[in-house]
């Protein structure tokens, strides 16, 4: 059993098929982050006709490894293909500013809402699970379409979102049923564990958006994990927020996720690992660590292919916690404004009150 990599041209037809390469390395990862794929070439395969941009599948068993753009084609002295890779960044090539106006709605709705307004993206939504969690209002202004999904899955109470190769958006609950049930055999087996308390955070400012001219602004902090970690604060940038119970729902989601230590872990698989999609969750029973006996489930975080004539292997990265990106908080720890650096102030103008002190909620001229 061997990979199978085709090679398709901007117009779709079939222009290459390797079968199989030399070597093969492939990495896809959960949310909207990057996938990659090099391909080391035979030297029968050092002629194909291949260019940058053209579209490259990888499969092996049925499985696809990588679909994406050729982005890098390495060859020697005499012009002979040596190597080739392919990149597909969802988060550049898949997005789009979104805006929209949401009361009175649920997550569900408004997801859905998102996705229907899209222009370019090829990211669909075919709604598997209920998400009725209600929202009283919800402003997405020229927000990246990512930001805005996991935004959305923080207010259904942390839910994991992923992408397939075609665009497709899973959008499922936390707890969901595992995809896949691994029984630990230290002869095909190798999971690695360690703990980590470098993404911790326990003491946060949300600046939301603009209400009655003011800024929405909310701070809180979780104060057993301040007395054991230190002081270690954050801002975070939610501008959709402006309501108190929208901004309650972010902060138990927040609280329940980003202050505490988190377990770094990879599951080595020696075949068959290739069946597991990025996104997935494994439920690892008979696991020596880090409890002996004791059943877990994981989410895949990223999956990674080594493939070679002499061994295969199938590393599966899991995911610290419910994040749906690089860390939990990669969406919401800078501005999303666009080109706009003075969002707030261009918004309520240059001077404002300081409502502690006054009964007015009048701008000074």
């Amino acid at each position: 059993m061997h990979p199978i990599a085709r090679i398709y041209d901007a117009d779709g037809r079939l222009t290459a098929e390797i079968a199989p390469p030399r070597s093969v390395h492939a990495v896809s990862r959960l949310g909207a982050l990057s996938a990659e794929c090099r391909l080391e070439l035979l030297p029968e395969d050092a002629r194909i006709p291949v260019s940058h941009h053209d579209h490259l599948v990888v499969s092996l068993a049925g499985e696809t490894l990588f679909d994406g753009p050729v982005v890098e084609l390495r060859t020697d002295s005499l012009g002979r293909l040596l190597s080739l890779r392919g990149a597909l960044v969802p988060e550049r090539d898949w997005n789009e500013r979104v805006t929209g106006r949401y009361q009175e709605n649920n997550v569900g709705a408004i997801l859905a809402g998102v996705i229907e307004g899209l222009s370019f993206s090829p990211v669909r939504y075919t709604p598997t699970h209920e998400f009725d969690a209600p929202i009283d209002a919800l402003t997405f202004d020229q927000y990246p379409l990512f930001y805005a999904i996991d935004l959305l899955a923080k207010l259904a109470g942390n839910a994991l979102w992923d992408l397939d190769w075609e665009g497709a958006l899973r959008f499922r609950p936390s707890s969901v049923a595992p995809d896949h049930v691994v029984y630990f055999d230290p002869r095909h087996h190798a999971l690695k564990v360690w703990q980590s308390d470098e993404p911790i955070r326990n003491s946060f400012t949300a600046r939301g958006g603009i209400v009655a001219d003011n800024e929405f602004v909310r701070s809180f902090d979780d104060p057993e994990s301040i007395a054991r970690y230190g002081l270690l604060p954050m801002t975070l940038f939610v501008r959709p927020v402006n309501t108190p119970s929208v901004y309650e729902r972010l902060r138990e989601a927040i609280v329940s996720e980003a202050t505490r230590p988190r377990l770094n872990k990879y599951l080595d698989v020696r075949s068959g690992g290739w069946t597991v999609r990025a996104g997935d969750l494994i439920e690892l029973r008979g696991s020596p660590l880090p409890a002996p006996g004791q059943d877990q489930v994981f989410r895949v975080k990223a999956r990674e292919i080594a493939w070679s004539p002499e061994k295969a292997r199938a590393r599966l990265w899991f995911a610290e916690g419910r994040e749906n990106a690089a860390s939990y908080l990669r969406y919401l720890d800078h501005e999303h404004t666009g080109l706009d650096p003075d969002w707030v102030r261009r918004r309520v103008g240059p001077f404002q009150l300081d409502f502690s002190a006054v009964d007015s909620s009048a701008q000074l001229a």
